[in-house]
C-alpha cells in the first residue's frame, strides 16, 4: 500500500472519529489519481455494499423472527445454497439492521440452520414424526437434500406406525386373503399409482373369481392387527418424490405410503 502524504491539504484526519463522517485521502505517489473516497466502516478486505452491487457482507449478522422466536445467524449461512426461500428472503426484503419474520412454526427452525452451517452432517431427530415434520419444514424452505436425509432408504429396517395401523390393517388382510389368486412374485398391495411401480392387485376379479363376492371375515384376523406393531419389514423401494415406498415383510412384499412406517429401533 501507498504512503499517505498527509502534508497535502487534501488529506484530513480527525482524531475525534465522527462516524457520521467521510474521510478523504490522497495517494502521494499517484498524483494523476483523483482522491479515492473511504467510508469509515469499510475495511481494507472488505468491499462496501456499493461495491458488492448491493449485496450485505457475508459475515454480517441477522435476526430471523420464525412465528415469535427469533434466531440469530449470518448472511453467509442463509445464502450458502443458492435458491432456497431463506437466500431469496435475504436477497430481496433485508436490510442492515432489520429483522426477517416467517410465519411458521419455529420448533424445527434450528435444525434448518444446522443443515445449512453443516450439511450431510446435521443431526436428525430420532423420532419419526419429529423427523417427518422436519422433512416438511425442509420442503417449505425448498431444501430438496435434507428433505431426503429425512425419508426412508433402500435396507431400512421398518415397522407398522402404531397410528397407522386402524386404517391399513384391513387392506393388509384382504392382500394375504388374495395371495391365493395370485403369483407372489407379482403381487403388490396398496400401490399409491402416482410412482407408476408395475403391481397386481387389489383387484376386482381374477380369472372367474369376482373378489367383490369373497367374503372375508375380519374378526378371525384380528390377531394379525395384533401382531401388525411388531412386524419387521425391509425397504426394497423408496420414492422421494411421491413419498412411498415397497417393503418386503419376509415373502410378502407391499406397496405403501411411508407415512406408514416407521425406522425399527431395535
Amino acid at each position: 500500500m501507498l504512503p499517505l502524504d498527509r502534508s497535502l491539504p487534501n488529506a484530513s484526519v480527525n482524531s475525534c472519529w465522527d462516524p457520521h463522517s467521510t474521510v478523504e485521502y490522497s495517494l502521494s505517489r499517484s498524483p494523476r489519481l483523483p482522491s479515492l473516497r473511504f467510508e469509515p466502516s469499510v475495511t481494507a478486505d472488505v468491499m462496501s455494499q456499493a461495491e458488492m452491487g448491493g449485496h450485505q457482507k457475508s459475515g454480517e449478522r441477522v435476526k430471523i423472527n420464525v412465528g415469535g422466536t427469533v434466531f440469530e445467524t449470518t448472511i453467509s449461512t442463509l445464502t450458502r445454497l443458492d435458491n432456497t426461500v431463506l437466500s431469496t428472503m435475504v436477497a430481496n426484503r433485508w436490510r442492515n439492521q432489520e429483522e426477517i419474520f416467517v410465519d411458521r412454526s419455529p420448533t424445527y427452525f434450528s435444525k434448518i440452520l444446522d443443515y445449512l452451517r453443516d450439511g450431510e452432517n446435521v443431526t436428525l431427530p430420532r423420532d419419526d414424526e419429529a423427523r417427518e415434520a422436519l422433512r416438511k419444514e425442509a420442503e417449505f424452505y425448498n431444501l430438496p437434500d435434507l428433505s431426503k436425509m429425512c425419508t426412508l432408504h433402500i435396507r431400512d429396517i421398518v415397522q407398522w406406525k402404531e397410528s397407522a395401523i386402524e386404517m391399513y390393517w384391513k387392506y393388509f388382510v384382504r392382500y394375504l386373503h388374495e395371495l391365493e389368486y395370485f403369483e407372489k412374485r407379482r403381487l403388490r398391495c396398496m400401490a399409491c399409482g402416482d410412482c407408476r411401480e408395475d403391481y397386481v392387485g387389489p383387484t376386482a376379479s381374477i380369472g372367474n373369481v369376482d373378489l367383490h363376492k369373497v367374503v372375508i371375515n375380519y374378526e378371525d384376523w384380528i390377531p394379525l392387527r395384533q401382531h401388525m406393531p411388531y412386524m419387521k419389514g425391509k425397504v426394497t423401494f423408496a420414492s422421494f418424490k411421491w413419498s412411498c415406498c415397497s417393503v418386503e415383510w419376509g415373502s410378502l412384499h407391499t406397496h405403501i405410503p411411508q407415512s406408514a412406517l416407521r425406522k425399527s429401533r431395535y
